[in-house]
């Protein structure tokens, strides 16, 4: 594994734990975490808080707050507000991811009703074209290069 996939996997694997990460002084980061304290101190980075994105308790994803012209301490009730603030973005993600998954159903309920009812009406002498159009319908769905 080269050195920038290591750091990425560190940083990613703090960053989605179950917990709030916070670091009022960067350079006080141990010689371990040494490679990701030279790149937070090469972009200037004083204190840094990173909270975890989760739903139904599985990690989405996670967001930050970088601080540059300060060291900052973290208050308990700023925690606690932006911990809500992450709640509302993992309900938001999940409602759109529902909303596609909404979407992608209807668009396949629709699909498949429209070939069932060209399927129901085919005739010998359009059984070709009603085949293959139904065919070039599913593939466009699921974005295939070629149907047949």
């Amino acid at each position: 594994m080269s050195s920038s996939n290591s750091t990425y996997q560190r940083v990613v694997d703090s960053a989605t734990s179950a917990y709030v990460n916070r670091l009022r002084l960067i350079a006080d980061i141990p010689e371990e975490g040494r490679v990701e304290r030279d790149i937070f101190l090469e972009q200037g980075i004083k204190s840094l808080i990173v909270f975890p994105v989760s739903k139904y308790d599985k990690r989405i994803g996670f967001w930050g707050l970088d601080f540059t012209k300060a060291y900052v301490d973290f208050e308990d009730d700023e925690i606690v507000f932006l911990t809500i603030v992450s709640n509302i973005i993992a309900d938001v993600l999940v409602r759109i991811q529902s909303d596609r998954e909404v979407d992608y159903l209807s668009r396949l309920q629709n699909l498949l009703m429209n070939i069932n009812t060209r399927l129901i009406n085919i005739t010998t002498n359009n059984f070709d074209e009603v085949v293959n159009s139904s065919l070039k319908e599913i593939g466009e769905f699921v974005s295939a290069d070629r149907s047949y």
